[in-house]
């Protein structure tokens, strides 16, 4: 079934943002009432650490940390 909160719909499928400290952000995603997709995680060149998230509508957020 498709689900309100899949990222394979026509249209933008996601929004992303460069952050400081994409751990902190995961922190408030949660405590701000988001849910977590997968917990930060360091990409394969190790140049950056990535987390998507639901906001409170659903809306699929990447965040990015520069290492």
């Amino acid at each position: 079934t498709d689900s309100v909160y899949s990222s394979n719909k026509h249209g933008c499928s996601h929004i992303a943002f460069t952050v400081k400290n994409v751990d902190e952000m995961a922190e408030k995603v949660v405590q701000l009432g988001g849910s977590i997709v997968n917990v930060p995680a360091i990409s394969a060149n190790s140049l950056v650490k990535v987390m998507y998230c639901h906001d409170l509508d659903g809306i699929l957020i990447e965040m990015v940390e520069e290492l």
